[in-house]
C-alpha cells in the first residue's frame, strides 16, 4: 500500500542505473538488473530485519548455528542483498550530480535523493486512513549512520542519532497521518520559526476537515500558532 508499483518501478530503474555506473567504474561484483518483484522482496527483508535484530548482516544467512534464521535465505542470497544495498537509489544518479552542483544555493534540494519515495509514502499515509478526532504532533527519529548534515542527535529519544521527523499522528493508535523531515535551521518558509512551521505544514485543511483536538508539548505552542489554528477552525 505504501510502496506503489510505479514508485518501486522507478526505484528499480534508478538502482539499476547506479549499479551500471559502479560496474563501469571497475566494481568487481556481478550485477543483474533488479525486477519489481525482487525489489518488493528486498523491501520486505528490510522490514524483517528491523523487527528481528541480529549482530551483523551475515548472521541473517548463518546456517550452521542453533541461532540461525532460515527466512532471509529463502528470499535472496546474502551477496545479492549486499549488492542491492550498495546500489539502491531513489533518484537517478545523473540527476543527483546536477543537484550536487547546486549545493550552497537556494536551488539545492537537501532531500532530493529521497524526495520521490518520501512523497509517495506521505501521500499513501493520508490516502489510506482518515484519523479520529485526537491528533498529536511530535518528533520521531529515523536511525541513520550516513555522513550528512541533516543527521541530528536527540538525547531523550530511544534512537539518538538519525533523521529528525515531525510527525502528525492519530493519538488513538499511533498511525502516522503525515510527516516532514527537518533539514536545517534556515528552512522556515513562513518566517515564524521551526515550531510554527512544523505544525502548520502537517495540517492539511482540505484533506483532514475540521473539529480535531490537537495535542503537542510546549516546544510547539505559541500565541501566533494558536491564534492561526483557531482562525482555521480546524482544531480545538
Amino acid at each position: 500500500m505504501f510502496f506503489s508499483e510505479d514508485a518501486v518501478s522507478t526505484l528499480c530503474q534508478n538502482t539499476n542505473a547506479q549499479a551500471a555506473r559502479a560496474v563501469a567504474k571497475g566494481c568487481k561484483y556481478k550485477w543483474t538488473d533488479i525486477s519489481i518483484g525482487e525489489m518488493y522482496r528486498y523491501i520486505g527483508l528490510l522490514f524483517y530485519m528491523a523487527m528481528v535484530k541480529m549482530s551483523s548482516i551475515s548472521d541473517y544467512w548463518r546456517q550452521s548455528s542453533l541461532f540461525s534464521v532460515p527466512f532471509p535465505a529463502t528470499i535472496m542470497s546474502r551477496d545479492r542483498y549486499r549488492t542491492m544495498s550498495w546500489n539502491v537509489h531513489m533518484s537517478h544518479p545523473d540527476e543527483d550530480k546536477k543537484n550536487d552542483r547546486k549545493r550552497g544555493t537556494a536551488d539545492h534540494g537537501s532531500l532530493f535523493r529521497v524526495k520521490s519515495l518520501m512523497d509517495t509514502i506521505c501521500h499513501a499515509c493520508k490516502a489510506i486512513y482518515h484519523p479520529k478526532r485526537n491528533l498529536a504532533v511530535d518528533e520521531r527519529m529515523v536511525a541513520c549512520k550516513a555522513n550528512t548534515g541533516m543527521r541530528q542527535y536527540m538525547k531523550a529519544k530511544p534512537t539518538k542519532w538519525g533523521f529528525k521527523l515531525f510527525v502528525l499522528a492519530d493519538s488513538s493508535n499511533g498511525y502516522t497521518v503525515d510527516f516532514s523531515v527537518y533539514t536545517g535551521k534556515n528552512n522556515f518558509p513562513t518566517g515564524h520559526g521551526l515550531s510554527y512551521d512544523a505544525v502548520t505544514s502537517l495540517l492539511d485543511c482540505k484533506g483532514l476537515g475540521s473539529g480535531y483536538h490537537l495535542y503537542m508539548d510546549n516546544f510547539y505552542t505559541s500565541p501566533k500558532l494558536l491564534t492561526d489554528l483557531f482562525a482555521m477552525k480546524q482544531t480545538n
